[in-house]
């Protein structure tokens, strides 16, 4: 039972932060209790493991030092199969996830790929970088694939993430726009340079100016859509799958992206 306690308590601490936000991701590790106690704890363990190298980079929280080094370091201690005693959940959910693997899985390739798009965040945030179309389609299936993938492999799916791009996609194109002034803020830059200079606009220039450009609500208007169609051309292959774990779970993944679009265009 310590186990358990140990992450109602990280599972608390992530609510706290905001729990409209959370509280489907952490949905799909409880569910996942209830099909198979240690499924459920390796998800919430790669969930909270993630979490606190992201928030750390981005700097959302402050109890690690240097947060570059501690998300290099934990990336090497997975690829060399080594994670120390303070990642022992960690350890165990891979111990769970690889009694589960197929020819051409790698979970622990798939969890450095997911930290290496978190640094590429911390990094470009620096200088306020900005990402062409491509380098942003690109950089949205580096942040969500390694992710989605590893999740499929723990609930024993016949999908793998090459065979739903439309989920990174969706996500990608859907949570840079919900979360556009908080990024913005912190120098993530989500607006392609070509969508910028069709706006008159810079990496540099104010939120306020941002959101009040006709250029970007026409942006976001036509991301929205497209994921939109993205979720249904998803939604059809998982149905497909007639996997009910993996139905399950992606109804939760879904259901604050449709709620977002649904929001979104009432506005309109």
């Amino acid at each position: 039972m310590q186990a358990e306690f140990s992450q109602a308590r990280e599972v608390a601490a992530v609510l706290s932060q905001n729990p409209r936000k959370y509280i489907n991701r952490l949905m799909i590790g409880v569910q996942l209790y209830a099909v198979n106690c240690e499924m459920g704890r390796a998800s919430l363990a790669f969930y909270s493991t993630l979490k606190r190298i992201d928030d750390s980079l981005d700097g959302d929280r402050f109890d690690i030092e240097n947060p570059l080094e501690y998300a290099n370091d934990i990336a090497v201690q997975v690829l060399e199969g080594r994670l120390s005693t303070d990642n022992l959940k960690l350890a165990n959910a891979f111990s769970f996830v690889e009694r589960r693997i197929r020819d051409g899985d790698n979970p622990r390739k798939d969890f450095v790929s997911s930290v290496n798009a978190m640094i590429f965040d911390h990094q470009r945030s620096q200088e306020r970088r900005v990402l062409t179309k491509d380098e942003l389609q690109e950089y949205y299936s580096n942040s969500f694939t390694p992710v989605i993938n590893i999740l499929l492999i723990g609930i024993n799916s016949n999908l793998r993430a090459r065979d739903i791009p439309e989920f990174a996609m969706a996500q990608g194109r859907i949570y840079s726009i919900r979360d556009i002034v908080d990024d913005w803020t912190k120098g993530i830059i989500n607006i392609p340079t070509e969508i910028l200079s069709l706006a008159n606009l810079s990496a540099q220039s104010d939120i306020e100016k941002v959101m009040l450009s006709e250029t970007i609500a026409s942006y976001f208007e036509s991301e929205l859509t497209k994921g939109k169609i993205e979720i249904a051309r998803l939604e059809q292959k998982i149905e497909a799958q007639g996997e009910p774990v993996s139905s399950r779970v992606f109804k939760l993944l879904l259901k604050p992206m449709k709620k977002y679009i649904r929001r979104h265009s009432q506005k309109q």
